[in-house]
């Protein structure tokens, strides 16, 4: 969920005098990190681990009904203390009825590492079940499926409270740490009403409800359940790089773990939670939902004016009372739009998605032809990182996080903190912009590196689900960086296989954008997208990387394909020249090396060595 930091927080209207001062300081702690760190260059080894969420249930046999079990806070102090910290920490979630589970020190990158993945899951699992009652359990999937209806929860309460305000969930089922409570009012505060989630229903031959399944606070998004992988990178570059195979990989990832196909009891027409999700933490106001070439329409405050200029990037600036909204394609529309009475810079500014979505650039600095939507940014934020030398990719990619408001702030930890020690009002603003991948700065004065959070998938039912994707993320991770291979597509297509991705049966049924060649040459070309299904994309792309090798490893084993060793020798005793007198001349070992070469570059196909298994690496080498 993100920083979970002790502390009472400000009301919505008490933070209003406070936001930009946070800004302001989180921009000048980002850079006072970031200068440290490249002062200090480090070759960080891989590192990773994973976090899978989970609920707790409670069964009535009797009755045949189960209710979700608002007991996590207690359960979650329990397994802690149960538990040995190396292996396993448990940490609270936004439900009171959700659990958390992480390995407790990071997995390294070795197969011993990789085999013991699914073990550390069901212990923690385990951990989890021995402090629950006998007719409680601690289930991994994507959501409960009658959150929010009729008695759905143990103890029972009535929907409602002055948190959420919702028609239809407790506040009582909000896990009682105060970040999540101030999360929730202050998002519904910001935007001016309830938060409004709106899932197409699966519509069967009997069915008599309304085709629209609605949904009205965030419980219903960040009460459910996902599961991330987190790995370190080598280096910010390295980093930069795995951000954006991740931001195409995110998508794909989501349809092939999809768990969560109904909302409040009803079968939807989708299978996944992005979006439900999304909307649940929407804070956008009505104004800032809208492009800057509707703003004349009802919702814009006053008469917006126009004017079209030719510019290279998307920018944001306060300009005396009125803000500037600058929108980048092939040409650029620049539209004033003076501020209401009381708003903020961010409240009156053209926002095109929710602060939980996918992501909306890539930053590395190869793949910046490919960044073709409008991805606002906080301009001020923007020139203060470019001035202090950082590049503009990286420099567009932080400012970001500063195109929106913080929602929560502490008493007592504002102005009285220390820009040259600490990061709280960088992650203030970073922990709250919930995109489908983040690459996340090491902490201050710690061992960690720059890491980056794969953040689509869905919880699987089991651990050895979850650890399957788990463990294939980090060794495709691997396998793409070893042959440098360019997957990289236009962001416009990957916000499209989003929305295909969360299709009802997308797996077997849609079709998605996937960059035709892939490999070190490619990279250096325009990208050449097609559509292709997932089958196509991981069992004929993606997959073949890994297999091929391991296949390779198997073949050996069983003797149906050569070493090296035996190769040679049966090229040397076959060989015109050889005299069967176990002497190997120049001229053999010219041939020999001269096989040897044609071989390491492709040009001599040697079926008794490798079969047909290079061909499956040779796209991504290429």
């Amino acid at each position: 969920m993100g920083l979970l930091t002790v502390g009472r927080p400000l009301s919505w209207d008490e933070s209003r005098r406070y936001r930009e001062y946070v800004r302001q300081h989180g921009v000048i702690q980002f850079l006072n990190l970031y200068k440290r760190l490249m002062e200090e260059p480090r070759d960080d080894c891989l590192l990773w681990g994973d976090e899978i969420e989970g609920m707790v249930i409670e069964f009535d046999h009797d009755a045949r009904r189960v209710r979700l079990a608002l007991v996590a806070e207690d359960v979650i102090e329990a397994a802690n203390a149960e538990a040995d910290p190396a292996d396993a920490i448990f940490h609270p979630e936004y439900g009171s009825y959700m659990v958390e589970t992480t390995p407790g020190t990071p997995y390294a990158a070795t197969y011993a590492a990789l085999l013991s993945v699914e073990a550390n899951m069901a212990a923690r699992r385990a951990l989890v079940a021995n402090q629950l009652a006998p007719n409680q359990a601690y289930f991994t999937l994507g959501g409960f499926p009658r959150l929010g209806c009729d008695d759905f929860t143990s103890p029972a309460h009535a929907p409602g409270g002055p948190i959420a305000k919702s028609q239809y969930s407790p506040d009582e089922a909000i896990n009682s740490h105060p970040r999540f409570g101030a999360l929730t009012a202050a998002i519904r505060q910001r935007r001016g009403r309830n938060v409004d989630i709106r899932v197409p229903a699966f519509v069967d031959e009997a069915s008599v409800d309304p085709p629209v399944i609605h949904m009205d606070s965030m419980l219903f998004g960040m009460g459910l359940c996902c599961e991330q992988v987190t790995l370190q990178a080598m280096d910010l570059d390295e980093g930069r790089v795995i951000h954006d195979l991740f931001v195409v990989l995110a998508p794909l990832f989501m349809p092939l773990t999809a768990s969560t196909p109904i909302y409040r009891g009803r079968l939807a027409d989708v299978d996944c939670r992005w979006n439900i999700i999304s909307a649940s933490v929407d804070d956008r106001t009505e104004a800032e939902m809208v492009r800057p070439d509707e703003a004349a329409g009802p919702v814009a405050r006053d008469p917006p004016s126009s004017k079209t200029t030719t510019t290279t990037h998307t920018t944001t600036q306060n300009v005396g009372d009125a803000l500037v909204v600058t929108t980048t394609s092939t040409t650029t529309t620049t539209t004033t739009i003076p501020l209401g009475d009381g708003a903020t810079r961010s409240e009156s500014q053209f926002l095109p998605k929710s602060r939980y979505a996918s992501a909306s650039a890539y930053v590395s600095l190869s793949a910046q032809e490919y960044n073709d939507i409008d991805a606002p940014f906080h301009y001020p934020a923007f020139l203060t990182l470019v001035n202090a030398g950082i590049d503009k990719p990286l420099a567009r990619h932080v400012a970001a996080l500063f195109a929106r408001d913080p929602l929560v702030l502490l008493s007592g930890l504002i102005e009285e903190v220390s820009d040259a020690t600490s990061t709280l009002h960088f992650e203030c603003l970073a922990s709250t912009n919930w995109g489908s991948v983040r690459l996340k700065p090491p902490p201050p004065d710690s061992n960690i590196g720059w890491r980056v959070e794969l953040r689509s998938m869905e919880t699987g039912i089991t651990d050895f689900e979850n650890a399957a994707f788990a463990v294939f993320t980090i060794l495709l991770t691997r396998a793409l960086l070893s042959f440098n291979a360019s997957i990289t597509i236009p962001i416009s297509l990957v916000d499209d296989n989003f929305d295909v991705a969360q299709r009802r049966d997308a797996v077997l049924n849609e079709a998605f954008h996937w960059r035709i060649s892939y490999g070190a040459a490619a990279a250096a070309a325009p990208a050449s997208v097609g559509k292709a299904s997932l089958d196509h994309i991981f069992n004929s792309d993606l997959i073949p990387l890994l297999q091929a090798y391991i296949d390779l490893v198997g073949a050996r084993a069983a003797g149906s394909l050569a070493t090296p060793a035996h190769w040679i020798r049966n090229f040397v005793t076959s060989h015109p020249d050889y005299a069967k007198d176990g002497r190997v001349t120049d001229s053999i070992q010219y041939d020999l090396l001269t096989a040897v070469t044609h071989i390491a570059d492709g040009s001599r196909h040697e079926p008794s060595l490798y079969g047909d298994l290079r061909a499956a690496t040779a796209a991504a080498s290429q």
